[in-house]
């Protein structure tokens, strides 16, 4: 992902980063940007110091969730329109696991 989006970054012609940051996957991403490339960049802030098989799974089945939308035609939804249910599921999934169980346990009580 790193690779993509320096690729970005060279096509929009960014020769500085003043910053680079990221949480969750992001922030395990977020300092592999200087070490890829040549362009300097000021700061690098990253949230996390591992990932969890759990995260890497449910990852997954996001990723399963929008590629099984009969609207996902491989990434190539420009022309008919984004996978909404897919990516619906998928943002549902991203939500659960994000929180903590805080406030999952005051929303739903009875534990």
């Amino acid at each position: 992902m790193v690779h993509a989006q320096r690729h970005l970054i060279d096509f929009l012609g960014i020769d500085k980063l003043l910053c680079v940051a990221g949480a969750s996957m992001g922030g395990m991403q977020s300092p592999m940007v200087a070490p890829t490339g040549t362009r300097s960049v000021g700061h690098s802030y990253c949230h996390g110091t591992e990932t969890f098989s759990q995260q890497i799974a449910f990852n997954e089945v996001v990723r399963q969730s929008i590629m099984a939308d009969p609207a996902w035609r491989e990434g190539n939804y420009y022309e008919y329109g984004s996978p909404r249910r897919g990516l619906s599921v998928a943002r549902m999934i991203g939500h659960i696991t994000f929180m903590s169980d805080h406030p999952w346990k005051r929303n739903f009580p009875g534990d």
